[in-house]
């Protein structure tokens, strides 16, 4: 995804949660997201760090790598997504630009006993200061817009 598509996306995202919209139902077949000492591998190098989310329900999840930029991922499509691969219990797994990343958790990622589709974007010029894995999350397409706006913002 070129970085204009990138930040068409999350200028769309800002837009529906200011109006109110949404692009992801959060009825009750939406699961809950628990990544618990996680860790990320890229490309099959595994990356610094572990880290740990719960959201109730999942909507969003950024992943930032210093060495391969940013990754917006889903359960469900949303504007300029790519079905990339699948939640499969513990382990998260996905290919998109050529590169394959997996997370694998401590504990069952999703409250749902089958596999279920990840939807992702991804850009490789998005840059911050971290140096190592930075992870965010949203309920709201907005949470997560700003959490990677902040982060930008701090890198300039």
């Amino acid at each position: 995804m070129t970085r204009i598509k990138f930040i068409k996306v999350l200028l769309t995202l800002m837009v529906v949660s200011a109006t109110g919209s949404t692009l992801l139902s959060e009825d009750s077949t939406t699961p809950s997201l628990r990544m618990i000492g996680s860790r990320v591998t890229i490309d099959g190098q595994a990356l610094r760090g572990h880290f740990s989310v719960t959201q109730r329900p999942f909507s969003f999840v950024y992943i930032y790598s210093p060495e391969y930029g940013a990754f917006i991922i889903s359960g469900k499509a949303f504007p300029g997504s790519t079905e990339a691969g699948q939640f499969d219990g513990s382990r998260l797994h996905f290919q998109i630009a050529g590169i394959s990343v997996e997370i694998e958790s401590r504990t069952p990622l999703l409250d749902v006993d089958t596999t279920q589709p990840v939807w992702v974007t991804f850009d490789p010029s998005y840059r911050h200061t971290a140096r190592s894995v930075a992870v965010g999350y949203g309920s709201t397409e907005e949470a997560v817009n700003e959490s990677l706006h902040k982060l930008q913002r701090a890198a300039q």
